[in-house]
């Protein structure tokens, strides 16, 4: 069952796209390894805010080039948009290393696990990473890709500026 905490952040609206119901299924993958616990990540979700997912490893080229275009939209937007990253790294370490080396200044999340990681991976169909999620502020999946440039156009169109 999708964690009730979450669902109610969002409102009922995130069940009616098989998208979000598949999230909800899973997302206990996410909020089990969250550092300080899933009270933590659920104070952090904003109804009525958007919610941009970044899926990464701390040793995929592409995963940390898009890290820079990110941080961009972190602070473009910070005011209307929430933004977590959720490493998929196997190795702790090697993610704590990378996330301070790219001063990483938003909630962090990190499967670990064949369990957390199919989990994760199943719930939104990630075959490569970096996977970026776009959530519009009534919790439906609006963007799933690989590029940064298409969540910022996405954005540009939807928020402005």
């Amino acid at each position: 069952a999708p964690p009730k905490q979450f669902s109610e952040a969002l409102g009922n609206r995130i069940y009616q796209s098989a998208q979000g119901r598949l999230f909800l299924e899973h997302f206990h993958a996410i909020c089990i390894v969250a550092d300080s616990g899933f009270s933590l990540f659920k104070s952090k979700l904003t109804p009525g805010k958007y919610t941009f997912i970044d899926f990464w490893a701390s040793w995929c080229g592409p995963c940390r080039s898009a890290i820079p275009h990110v941080k961009e939209l972190h602070e473009k937007y910070g005011d209307k948009l929430d933004v977590f990253s959720v490493s998929v790294d196997e190795n702790e370490k090697a993610w704590r290393k990378a996330m301070e080396k790219e001063q990483m200044a938003w909630q962090q999340f990190h499967l670990s696990g064949k369990d957390q990681l199919g989990k994760g991976v199943q719930a939104f169909f990630i075959t490569t990473i970096p996977r970026l999620v776009l959530l519009d502020d009534k919790g439906d999946v609006i963007c799933s890709t690989n590029s940064p440039d298409e969540v910022s156009d996405m954005l540009m169109s939807l928020l402005g500026e």
